[in-house]
This record gives structure tokens, sequence and C-alpha cells, in this order.
């Protein structure tokens, strides 16, 4: 798999499934949501995942837009985004249920338990 293409994974797992002979294959998009206040593992899991996206994305900003990221991200500055009382975050998943060739059940998303 191209490095590129781990980012596009949920869009072809049925084909992934069906190289695998799964003979099924669902695929649902969940939404996820985070408002304030976060837990500080969910602080910590969004502070490396802005981490890396500001890795990815450095380059392609200009010097007012790194700034701006820098002091929405910064847990000192005044304006850290994700301590702030309104913060509210929904990021999207993509769900792939698939059959085993002989399986005698399908799960369905809503027998899924929910969190």
């Amino acid at each position: 798999m191209e490095a590129v293409d781990k980012f596009y994974i949920g869009r072809n797992l049925c084909a992934l499934f069906r190289e695998c002979d799964m003979e099924r294959c669902e695929t649902h998009t969940v939404p996820i949501e985070r408002r304030a206040p976060l837990s500080i593992d969910e602080e910590l899991y969004l502070c490396l995942y802005f981490a890396e996206l500001r890795a990815g994305a450095w380059p392609y900003l200009d010097g007012a837009a790194q700034a701006a990221f820098d002091r929405l991200f910064d847990p000192c500055s005044a304006s850290y985004l994700l301590r702030r009382p309104d913060f509210h975050l929904t990021h999207l998943e993509t769900l792939a249920i698939g059959q085993r060739p002989g399986a005698s059940q399908h799960v369905r998303v809503g027998d899924l338990p929910r969190s």
C-alpha cells in the first residue's frame, strides 16, 4: 500500500474485504463528537493528532497561518483551543462489517454497543 493510500483506506474497505474472501460488506459512517471539558486522555489524543497535522501542513501554511495554528494549540496560550469552554469537535469514522463464508449470523450496526 502506498503511503498516501493509508489516508483513504476507509473508502476502499469493501474491496479489501473482497480480497480476503469476505462474502458481504457494509460500510457505515459514524460521527464522533467531543465537547468541552475534555478528559485528560481526550486532550492528549487531540494534542498528538494536531501535532501530526501541524507537521504535515506546516510547509504549506504562510507565516500568519503558522502563528495562528501555534497560538491555538499552545497550552500556555490564552487562545488554546482544547480548553475553551465552547470547544466542540465532530469527526467521522468509517465502520466496515463483513461476513466470512459460512458464517451464520450477520452483525448489524444497530446491534453494536454504543459508547
